[in-house]
């Protein structure tokens, strides 16, 4: 190949592929240069500027951090749970009875009311009951509490009474 005082390869020559060492420079952007400038089409481990390291992020602990996020989210759900009640002037379930299935057979609400099964369900379809819902699965209506992601308000994870 003619080396001379131009650039002979003219693939990908725009203003971020230039080389000015003349040396072959296919696909060469300002993410992905070598210090030598050689063809840095495939360096692999020799490439000092590599798009897959992330120095400011070597040490960073994803886990930890996406916890927290979650932990935040559980708190801020369960105070926006409360405050919603309390603003609507609605009861929320507090406590379940479950038989010896376990399978939730009655409620006890905020207000220290126990209701059986299909009184709560009653009450949660006339929108009395906060934080519920009622869906139709099985052939039959079944109370749930709101999907919010936090685990210690479902209804199966409620102390019993």
């Amino acid at each position: 190949m003619n080396q001379g005082p131009t650039n002979q390869n003219p693939v990908n020559q725009g203003p971020m592929n230039q080389d000015p060492t003349n040396q072959i420079s296919m696909n060469q952007n300002p993410m992905n240069q070598n210090p030598t400038n050689q063809n840095s089409m495939n360096q692999g481990p020799t490439n000092q500027n590599s798009m897959n390291q992330n120095p400011t992020n070597q040490n960073t602990n994803y886990e930890q951090i996406y916890q927290e996020y979650r932990q935040q989210g559980e708190m801020q759900a369960g105070q926006d749970q409360m405050n919603t009640a309390a603003n609507a002037g609605k009861e929320h379930i507090v406590a379940v009875r479950k038989n010896n299935d376990g399978d939730i057979i009655a409620i006890q609400t905020s207000a220290g009311r126990e209701l059986d099964y299909v009184s709560a369900l009653n009450e949660a379809k006339a929108g009395a009951l906060a934080n519920v819902d009622v869906y139709h699965r099985y052939g039959r209506d079944i109370l749930r509490s709101e999907p919010d992601g936090v685990q210690e308000n479902n209804l199966d994870n409620l102390p019993t009474f």
